[in-house]
């Protein structure tokens, strides 16, 4: 935001001429040169994750994860003793801890991801500078097994609002959760094809992978009760029309999920629900269940109730941190903040199980 105008005003002349030479350069500078006209999308780099991630969407968690901790560890070294540092540190090396749960698929079992020691970080007994670089040379190792385009694009969309190290680890936070937003939208696709086929057991393994996603992101929630007040008072000053309301992605979850109620509008903010077309999970649920035995019925339900648990409760959790942190004031984006997140945290991925027949 304290780039110089005049520079600003040159790189927006930039992007079409650059396109023939390196096809990942458009995208950085739109996100850029987005100053005065930036939104939730151009913020996080979505463009450039979404067509340049350089390998599955797992290799991209993990990079992202793994320079989380980088970035956590770094400051740690360099500023023992402070134990907010050293808490927000621990917190960044569970979620490396539960990768596993979050990027299942990033390589094999046995792999960079299951092979790097983190029992004596997680022991306790280590001085703050030990810590960090132990935790450093861990994130190191992750990362060195993602291929080489999708670290680039992670190490190139650090575009931050401000200079403030918080707000570094706030946007790899909301990366990480875009990417997986994504992911999961891809496992419900995925749900609602093979159990139109009748394929109950291929299903149920699918929607039991995607609440592993989402039960393992506490680890990222953890990490973002770090963050002080008024480090983020000064964020939400400089994110103005940013606001994690506009995210695609989780809104096409909750598209793919189950119908929008016919009622609901939403914000003038948010994605229209027009633009995830398509069955959902539940409709196929409904059209299948007839033709479905006592226990696959129960198998089905129970997978879909996990996660819709899982889900509700990750945005319960997102309001709660958010009440703590905010409080009443407006959000990023100048959106209504803790209020609006309590009223989402109640709406169900699948309401159909909520009913007084389900």
């Amino acid at each position: 935001m304290a780039a110089d105008p005049s520079l600003v005003a040159s790189l927006r002349e930039l992007p079409a001429a650059a396109s023939g030479r390196d096809p990942v350069l458009p995208g950085w500078l739109r996100m850029a040169v987005d100053q005065e006209d930036g939104d939730y999308a151009t913020y996080f780099g979505a463009e450039l994750y979404e067509r340049h991630g350089g390998g599955p969407k797992d290799a991209v968690i993990a990079a992202l994860v793994a320079d989380l901790v980088f970035l956590e560890a770094q400051v740690l070294c360099s500023d023992a003793g402070d134990g907010r540092q050293l808490t927000r540190t621990k917190a960044a090396v569970q979620a490396l801890a539960g990768l596993r749960d979050l990027a299942p698929d990033h390589g094999p079992r046995g792999g960079p991801i299951d092979a790097v020691d983190l029992s004596a970080l997680l022991s306790g007994n280590l001085d703050d500078a030990k810590f960090g670089e132990l935790a450093g040379s861990a994130a190191a190792v992750v990362s060195a097994a993602v291929p080489a385009a999708t670290r680039h694009v992670v190490d190139i969309t650090l575009l931050p609002t401000t200079p403030m190290h918080d707000e570094q680890m706030f946007l790899r936070i909301i990366q990480v959760f875009e990417i997986l937003y994504a992911h999961l939208a891809q496992d419900l696709t995925r749900a609602t094809a093979l159990l139109d086929q009748g394929d109950i057991d291929a299903t149920c393994a699918v929607l039991a992978k995607a609440d592993g996603r989402l039960r393992a992101t506490r680890t990222l929630f953890r990490v973002l009760t770090t963050m002080p007040s008024e480090a983020f008072s000064v964020i939400r000053d400089n994110t103005d029309g940013r606001s994690a309301i506009q995210s695609r992605s989780h809104r096409r979850v909750e598209l793919l999920s189950a119908p929008p109620p016919a009622t609901t509008a939403p914000p003038s903010r948010e994605p229209a629900p027009a633009e995830a077309a398509g069955p959902t999970l539940q409709e196929a649920f409904l059209r299948r269940e007839p033709l479905l035995s006592g226990p696959e019925a129960h198998r089905l339900t129970a997978a879909l109730r996990a996660l819709d648990g899982s889900w509700t409760t990750a945005k319960r959790t997102h309001w709660g941190i958010t009440l703590k942190i905010i409080g009443s004031v407006p959000g990023t984006g100048g959106t209504s903040g803790a209020d609006y997140l309590e009223a989402k945290s109640q709406v169900p991925l699948f309401p159909f199980l909520h009913s007084a027949t389900a």
